[in-house]
């Protein structure tokens, strides 16, 4: 019967001398058929240009900028950093200190403590000022997230960021032999990026196209498990950027919005999956173990775990059988683009098939 998620059992009857009869209510797998796959998608030209190096180059330069210290005499204002000693009170000024933190403030961009951009501007080292102001309900300490609070600031330091030269220095230290063999890392880079996204254009194109000419019956139970996970998801990433998930957006809305979206990947992973079927598209476990490997090297965790341990954890966890199917899915979006022709974007006469 191909059963999806865990069923609900109903109906439970029993009397002692007579048979116990229930009755196991679950979701099937659909029935998926898919026809012909010979579709065509377009390919977006990648082409590397001088002045998209440069602005790969400029964004090395803010990556590795360092703060130095601010000219004498200096007093903070926009674009430079402010490390501040910050103590906060209740409003009213009495009682304890409820919270105090010492970090560098970018002036002008304050988030947890809106009221600092109008403070700083015009304070030198050594100055301090108090005033009012409404923390940020994703405050770390609950104390005073949201509240309205006295804030004493002390300015220890004032920075300035500090560029470094795009030059044969900058490239050395980047472990280049010169400025030039680092331009042309940076155009691979780009063609290997700019690549990438072309591709997954194209794939994306064929499995729309896969799903409009083979209609799936998605059932309800994917569905709804495939909108909880997304939210696991983004709760979890909400909670490490210290944002309240609760507070963060309407989350009925949230699923509302994406119930087409998943719908719609799901309905593709079944006709990935009923490809594989149809060409007999198989992972054995050397595949699987090899993909462990090369995941586990590029994560470095054998210095820390052996790579059998991992093998062996995963296939408990059902990891290991979950990372087939993956597996088995690209094979099948391969196989698709196999059979697919591929348009090049801006080119006459530029259609190729995709499996030369």
């Amino acid at each position: 019967l191909s059963p999806l998620g865990s069923p609900s059992l109903t109906g439970v009857e029993f009397q002692p001398g007579t048979a116990l009869t229930f009755s196991v209510a679950f979701d099937t797998a659909p029935e998926v058929s898919v026809g012909s796959l010979e579709f065509t998608a377009s390919r977006p030209p990648v082409e590397i240009t001088d002045e998209m190096i440069d602005e790969a180059l400029e964004e090395l330069r803010e990556r590795f900028a360092r703060l130095v210290p601010a000219d004498d005499g200096a007093t903070a204002e926009a674009g430079l950093f402010a490390r501040c000693k910050l103590s906060l009170f209740p409003s009213d000024g009495k009682g304890k200190r409820l919270a105090e933190e010492n970090r560098f403030v970018p002036v002008g961009e304050e988030k947890a403590l809106p009221g600092l951009n109008d403070e700083l501007p015009g304070m030198a080292v050594g100055d301090s000022r108090e005033f009012t102001t409404t923390v940020a309900d994703g405050y770390p300490n609950a104390l005073v997230a949201g509240k309205e609070v006295l804030c004493k600031v002390l300015v220890e330091e004032l920075k300035r960021r500090q560029l470094p030269e795009v030059d044969d220095d900058f490239a050395a230290d980047l472990g280049m032999d010169d400025l030039q063999a680092l331009r042309e890392r940076a155009r691979d880079d780009l063609a290997e990026n700019l690549g990438s996204k072309a591709e997954r254009k194209v794939e994306s194109e064929l499995l729309e196209k896969l799903r409009l000419a083979n209609p799936v019956e998605v059932p309800a139970t994917l569905v709804e498990e495939r909108q909880d996970e997304m939210m696991r998801r983004l709760a979890h990433d909400l909670s490490h950027q210290g944002i309240d998930p609760r507070e963060a957006l309407d989350w009925n809305a949230f699923r509302e919005q994406n119930r087409e979206g998943a719908e719609a990947s799901i309905a593709e992973e079944l006709l990935l999956d009923q490809i594989a079927r149809d060409a007999e598209l198989e992972v054995d476990d050397d595949a699987v173990k090899e993909e462990i490997r090369q995941q586990w090297e590029a994560a470095e965790g054998g210095k820390t775990r052996p790579l059998a341990s991992v093998i062996q954890q995963m296939r408990k966890e059902g990891a290991f059988d979950a990372l087939r199917h993956t597996m088995r899915r690209r094979l099948a979006l391969e196989h698709l683009k196999g059979h697919a022709t591929i348009d090049l974007d801006g080119g006459d006469d530029a259609s190729a098939q995709a499996s030369e």
